[in-house]
């Protein structure tokens, strides 16, 4: 009799993950339709269940919907790259070389809207928001999978990077947590892509 109800419950969790990945599916279809609402919607009970929320194949298909989203105007504003990044981010956690080529093109891509919402955060001193975007793009840029990019998306990508550093190193620094700038002002000296005398004047002040 146990063997039988084990075989039962062990059907009902089979039919259950079966009907989950069911939304995986219909949400890749109406992304082809570009119906990105219904996309989202589905991959969303997708990732809202414990069988099908950290398979890579969920992940990537959540990542797809979000980026595409990001390049409609009427979705822009909601930021839903954000959305894919962290998609992403677990995706690369579970299984880093899944899709790989279509991966890294859309981290590469989540690095420089990080870098830009970030540019405009510092700009508008909103430093703890710039904080939080900047160290994004670093953590896409350190991931170091972009080794085999011609040499000069390569260095615009360490520029970007290097930028990065230095405006996350300046709001420490203005925001007055020396101790947190210190080490990052430092480490911006010694990048000759973000080496200026006004980086030596903070690391003097921040002393």
């Amino acid at each position: 009799m146990k063997k039988v109800v084990l075989i039962i419950a062990t059907m009902g969790f089979s039919f259950c993950g079966m009907a989950q990945e069911k939304y995986v599916t219909s949400a890749n279809v109406a992304l082809g339709r570009q119906n990105f609402e219904e996309a989202k919607e589905n991959i969303d009970k997708a990732m809202a269940s414990p069988e099908t929320k950290d398979k890579p194949k969920t992940l990537f298909v959540k990542a797809e919907i979000c980026f595409s989203m990001q390049n409609i105007e009427k979705y822009k504003s909601a930021n839903p790259y954000r959305e894919g990044a962290s998609a992403l981010f677990k995706l690369i956690e579970i299984k880093p070389d899944y899709e790989r080529t279509n991966v890294d093109q859309l981290l590469a891509m989540s690095a420089y809207l990080y870098y830009n919402d970030g540019a405009r955060a510092y700009n508008d001193k909103r430093l703890n928001e710039a904080t939080d975007y900047m160290k994004n793009v670093i953590k896409v840029h350190d991931m170091k999978r972009f080794e085999k990019y011609p040499a000069d998306k390569q260095r615009s990508f360490d520029t970007i990077s290097a930028a990065a550093s230095q405006t996350l190193a300046n709001s420490a620094y203005y925001l007055g947590n020396y101790e947190e700038a210190i080490p990052l002002l430092s480490s911006v000296k010694n990048n000759p892509l973000s080496r200026t005398p006004s980086v030596y004047d903070c690391l003097i002040d921040a002393y």
